[in-house]
């Protein structure tokens, strides 16, 4: 018996393993199956002569989420696509294996099994080599990839969603409309003698409006200039503090800072950038710094796809709809590299180092809640993103802000326990061939 069974894992043949000689002939780990940045499960892997296994229940679950039908009867796992997929059964090479896959009853793969007890269940179940299983799932269009303990799976749907960020990111003329309607809201520190906000104190010099609301219309056209990606960006901001101080542009507000210029303009022309706040055009050789540090260190186009979980898909006559949540942890971890970069260039302007600066920037990310709904639609033949609307709060306890400030907490700062930001944006975007002009007045370096 013994002879037997060595001879049927040098053939190839269907290995079963009690959960000791699991250990003893290979590697049990903790896996993970994550479908459209969501996990779906994080089952037990094995990995057996450099190959790795997934237990076949935990994987018909993920395709059950992809529409994808199966059965398995211990020795046939039958697959069957739905309707709407376009499945490419070209090419069939089966091999030799105990155990046949098929797809919408073509035999697709042949392959050899593990049955071993499932860690979690207690149970014994078979464990299927996820790279043949990856390989078959291309011929229905879904994307996956194994980093070595986490197996990701894309949608159709949501890799057109990711097409779309880079057709979008990548259009040679693009124009943007939107609107920014942000809430901040402070909450001073009671004092406990008095029962009063210490802001009120005789002693506070500077106080904060209690809420200030901004509002923000939005206009940018992108395109070509000299051979140099260009953009043109109007910001016509709005800021109404709390009653008792002047909410339009140009004039002050009830604590005497100076408002908004009633328009703001940026020009970015390959590495230079130019800013018009009202008294004509001047270059910024620290926004151009800083734009350079950002775009080196900008993560590729899928960081908007990457930011994102729980992503839901709904047709339409032209496209999808796409909702998702905000991922503040993937958020942090694919910018803290540009993070770095931006407080190495502020730090300097607020008497703070950059480490301060990058702590301080990591700890509001964190902070961070959100959803967004995005709407793509075919333009030219190619996904395109055509609006966007996203809603972020931020709820900040200024004691944490504090702790790595240190010495450099304001006064003003100091009497503040809380501060809320409540943000929506919505943006529409084409991506007509219209020409950007420079505007007039540049200064020339």
């Amino acid at each position: 018996m013994k002879r037997y069974l060595a001879a049927a894992a040098a053939t190839g043949m269907v290995t079963v393993l009690g959960f000791g000689s699991v250990a003893s002939a290979a590697t049990v780990q903790t896996g993970s199956i994550v479908l459209d940045n969501t996990n779906v499960s994080a089952p037990h892997k094995i990995v057996y002569n450099s190959t790795t296994y997934m237990p076949i229940w935990y994987v018909m679950r993920a395709l059950n989420a992809l529409d994808i039908q199966s059965v398995w009867d211990g020795h046939e796992w039958q697959l069957t696509a739905p309707s709407s997929a376009k499945v490419d059964l070209s090419n069939i090479h089966p091999g030799m294996g105990s155990t046949s896959i098929y797809l919408n009853g073509i035999l697709i793969q042949k392959v050899s099994g593990i049955v071993a007890v499932d860690p979690a269940s207690g149970q014994k179940t078979t464990y299927m080599p996820i790279w043949y299983v990856m390989q078959i799932l291309n011929r229905v269009g879904i994307s996956s990839n194994w980093n070595g303990s986490q197996w990701n799976m894309e949608s159709p749907a949501v890799q057109e969603l990711a097409n779309a960020f880079t057709n979008s990111q990548k259009a040679p003329y693009s124009q943007l409309t939107g609107d920014i309607h942000e809430v901040l809201q402070v909450q001073p520190i009671i004092s406990p003698q008095t029962g009063n906000t210490s802001s009120s104190s005789s002693t506070t010099s500077t106080s904060l409006p209690s809420q200030t609301t901004i509002d923000m219309k939005v206009q940018s056209q992108s395109g070509m200039v000299n051979n140099q990606k260009a953009m043109l960006v109007t910001i016509t901001p709005t800021i109404t503090p709390t009653p008792g101080s002047t909410s339009s542009s140009g004039q002050t507000s009830g604590n005497g800072s100076a408002a908004l210029p009633s328009i703001i303009q940026e020009y970015i022309q390959g590495s230079q950038v130019w800013i018009n706040q009202g008294q004509g055009w001047q270059a910024s050789p620290q926004s151009a710094a800083l734009l350079q540090q950002i775009e080196s260190q900008m993560p590729g186009s899928q960081i908007n796809l990457a930011a994102l979980k729980d992503i839901q898909s709904t047709p339409t006559a032209s496209g999808y709809t796409y909702t998702a949540q905000l991922n503040p942890i993937a958020m942090e971890a694919l910018l803290g590299p540009m993070m770095q970069s931006v407080a190495s260039q502020t730090a300097a302007s607020s008497n703070l180092s950059p480490s301060q600066m990058q702590a301080i920037l990591t700890t509001i990310l964190s902070r961070m809640m959100g959803s967004v709904t995005i709407q793509v639609q075919t333009v030219s033949g190619l996904p395109f993103i055509t609006a966007e609307q996203s809603q972020i709060s931020i709820d900040l306890p200024m004691s944490q802000l504090s702790s790595i400030m240190g010495n450099s907490t304001n006064s003003t700062l100091s009497k503040i326990s809380d501060v809320k930001v409540n943000e929506t944006v919505s943006a529409s975007y084409t991506y007509n061939d219209v020409p950007l002009t420079p505007p007039s007045g540049l200064p020339q370096n």
